[in-house]
């Protein structure tokens, strides 16, 4: 199996960052400032220039040069003549803002500012403020802003770094015997798949490498027929606050851990058929996937993860919480470690330095982890550590709310709804409680 990406763009991986300085365009050619005129015309001064400045201006008020006489421009050429040397008729009529826009930034109406502080209206700067953080952790929330990941293949495929992303994945679900390449029985209808882009960042923000993952279409599968029990535990976000301020309570450690292609552990009983991914060649137009491991976006992926990762750390001591089975916790005398997994992205906290390293050695010989260090960034939480405590902030997901809904430069509100609003359901108390 090939994987023969067409490389359309530079040889080196190229910046996804945005330009820092204006964007410029090509001239129109149809303006009067770039369009040729024919030969028997004279170029005549500028308009919003005085004539008689141009005529005896300094340089030539010394010259023994007498002044050139001002000559009357010559008519016109016909209108038929030379149609593509006519300007572009503009209208001047001027355009106003609708009046239920009056609160929102929009380029079809206002013109672009030259100072970048009076973008919008209502900006940002105004109610958001970046003065409590360091200079590092700063550093690490613009890069955070600063790099886009691609959104489909047709846009991935144009760069370096994300073909050489979605190679190095091809090879690790080949080195992985995740699937093998078959002929699908008939009637059997194969599901689609796509491509999803991360970058995969340092604790100081810089890029460590450009993630591309190969997600099934799960949502075309068919219960009974490819997928079974589908149930796996979700970590509650309360939980991950108590864990977080017992660590700031007590001053410990907080570490976080990556686990590479997470799902592609989980064994599948199931027989499951996947079309070829976009950009991966084979030879025989009616070959598929027949796969053997958990891919991502499979309904019982998560469940298949979940199964491997809690009978290991069972079996190195640790216990499930009842009130919530994504958190695993081990006690040894005045010892205490904590474990939250959340997929693939694992907090690692406690008062045991050696417990934490004996099991990170348990977790990389079983699975392939890496070693994020300090937790920065974890489910769109912006973690700051400092001596007062640790600093929980939503900031990147908010604005990237704010970008999807187009709502950047609205107007700020405290309330952001009817004060005087009442919600209130009048019907009947459902009798089966227990089915919800």
């Amino acid at each position: 199996m090939t994987f023969p990406f067409k490389n359309h763009g530079p040889t080196s991986p190229p910046s996804l960052s945005l330009p820092h300085g204006p964007i410029t365009f090509p001239a129109d050619p149809f303006s009067e400032e770039t369009m040729t005129l024919p030969s028997t015309h004279k170029q005549h001064p500028a308009v919003d220039q005085p004539i008689n400045h141009i005529i005896h201006s300094p340089s030539t008020s010394h010259s023994t040069t007498p002044p050139l006489p001002v000559e009357t421009p010559s008519p016109s050429p016909p209108l038929n003549s030379n149609p593509q040397l006519l300007p572009r008729r503009q209208s001047q009529r001027e355009s106003r803002q609708p009046a239920h826009l009056a609160d929102y930034y929009c380029n079809s109406f206002l013109p672009e500012p030259t100072n970048s502080s009076s973008r919008y209206s209502h900006p940002l700067s105004s109610v958001l403020s970046y003065s409590c953080f360091s200079s590092p952790h700063l550093h690490y929330l613009m890069s955070l802003s600063t790099d886009f990941e691609q959104s489909s293949y047709q846009e991935a495929k144009n760069h370096v770094c994300w073909q050489e992303a979605m190679k190095a994945e091809v090879e690790a679900l080949e080195l992985n015997h995740t699937q093998s390449i078959v002929d699908v029985p008939p009637n059997v209808k194969p599901i689609g798949c796509k491509w999803v882009y991360n970058i995969k960042r340092h604790p100081d923000g810089s890029i460590e490498r450009y993630k591309a993952r190969l997600v099934a279409k799960g949502f075309t599968q068919t219960e009974g027929v490819n997928y079974f029990e589908t149930f796996s535990p979700i970590m509650k976000i309360a939980t991950v606050r108590v864990v977080l301020a017992l660590a700031s309570l007590h001053r410990w450690t907080i570490q976080q851990l990556d686990v590479n292609n997470a799902f592609l552990y989980g064994d599948l009983l199931e027989d499951v058929y996947m079309t070829v991914p976009p950009g991966v060649s084979v030879s025989g137009s009616s070959k598929y996937f027949k796969l053997h491991k958990c891919l991502y976006g499979l309904k019982q992926s998560s469940r298949k993860w979940y199964e491997k990762l809690s009978i290991l750390l069972l079996s190195c001591g640790y216990q499930q919480a009842q009130a919530d089975h994504s958190l695993f916790v081990k006690t040894a005398n005045s010892d205490f470690t904590a474990l939250i997994g959340y997929v693939d992205d694992i907090i690692l906290t406690g008062n045991s330095t050696a417990e934490m390293v004996h099991i990170k050695h348990v977790l990389h010989s079983n699975f392939r982890i890496k070693d994020l260090g300090t937790l920065k960034y974890f489910l769109s939480i912006e973690v700051a550590h400092s001596e007062k405590g640790i600093y929980l902030c939503q900031r990147k997901y908010c604005l990237d709310l704010l970008c999807d809904s187009r709502l950047l430069g609205c107007k700020p509100c405290s309330t952001p709804m009817d004060n005087f609003l009442r919600l209130q359901d009048d019907s009947e108390l459902h009798t089966d409680v227990l089915s919800y």
